[in-house]
């Protein structure tokens, strides 16, 4: 109801799965309530790799996105043969120009830190009426009369235990897709109701048997989310062949790339690459996109 809605929720639990739902639902709507839908990702461009088996957390006092540069992309989106040269001045009235006279739908996704929304909430205000705007974050912001915040849950028992029974459908694990609530609890005991955290724990018994996963997920319960990630990781980390992390550890610079694409940065040949590529999708460390002509590799941003 309000100019602003932000999907509020932790790593891997579908808030950017649901904000594309949502604007599915409204592309199909009649009649639209939006003249154009457009969408800026204020991910982080900074990738740290591992060292030792530790990962330093970036401080991320700056904001990853910030509001000239968000500019930029939408007059694009806008107006493919738009200025971007001219005086940043220029390219905001321009913006708010278009936004004003027209309903139009901003989805901003991965405000990550404090300072991200912190900085430019206050600015995309300016943005709306009769336009709105549709953000995914990690932290609540301070509340507002004019922001809606709806915070995701994890799945339920129930539906986590779904969820855990279509992925071994599809990955072809028959002891999974029949395995029962029982056999299925310890699972979410462990890992909760995240999505994410339930098909990485897949992807592990793709290799493992259930009871070795069980096992080494013990020594991460309790554990708050970012510790649990850095645990199941780092055990698929350990399940990987030297190729296939040599392409992992290529992809995040490389962000939804083809076949080709990799061929040219992994320095894998093409059937290395086919199986490094067959063992981080098994793993769920890879997300599949395209079509039978041209396929899409990118990493879950929490993966990134």
């Amino acid at each position: 109801q309000g100019l602003c809605t932000g999907v509020v929720g932790l790593p891997g639990i579908g808030k950017t799965t649901l904000a594309t739902a949502v604007v599915q639902d409204l592309c199909a709507a009649t009649p639209p309530p939006f003249v154009k839908i457009l969408g800026v990702s204020a991910k982080q461009g900074e990738f740290l790799l591992p060292v030792n088996g530790q990962v330093a957390a970036p401080t991320a006092t700056q904001p990853a996105l910030d509001f000239a540069t968000l500019i930029d992309e939408v007059l694009r989106q806008l107006d493919p043969q738009a200025n971007l040269l001219a005086t940043a001045a220029a390219k905001v009235a321009a913006v708010q120009q278009r936004l004003r006279a027209e309903p139009h739908l901003l989805v901003v996704d991965n405000l990550e830190t404090v300072a991200d929304y912190a900085t430019l909430l206050p600015a995309l205000r300016s943005l709306t009426r009769p336009s709105k705007i549709l953000l995914t974050t990690r932290h609540l912001p301070d509340q507002h009369a004019d922001l809606f915040c709806y915070a995701l849950p994890e799945l339920s028992a129930g539906d986590a235990f779904a969820l855990l029974r279509s992925e071994g459908a599809l990955r072809g694990l028959a002891l999974l897709r029949t395995a029962t609530d029982a056999q299925l609890q310890p699972i979410y005991e462990v890992v909760g109701g995240n999505p994410l955290a339930l098909k990485l724990v897949v992807g592990q018994l793709r290799y493992l048997p259930l009871a070795q996963v069980l096992h080494n997920l013990q020594a991460a319960q309790g554990k708050k989310s970012e510790a649990l990630y850095t645990y199941i990781y780092w055990q698929a980390w350990q399940l990987l062949d030297e190729r296939s992390r040599q392409l992992w550890l290529a992809m995040p610079i490389h962000p939804n790339v083809t076949f080709s694409h990799l061929l040219a940065v992994s320095g894998l040949d093409a059937e290395e690459l086919a199986e490094g590529l067959e063992q981080l999708a098994a793993l769920s460390l890879v997300e599949l996109a395209g079509d039978l002509t041209e396929r899409r590799y990118r990493l879950h941003r929490l993966t990134e």
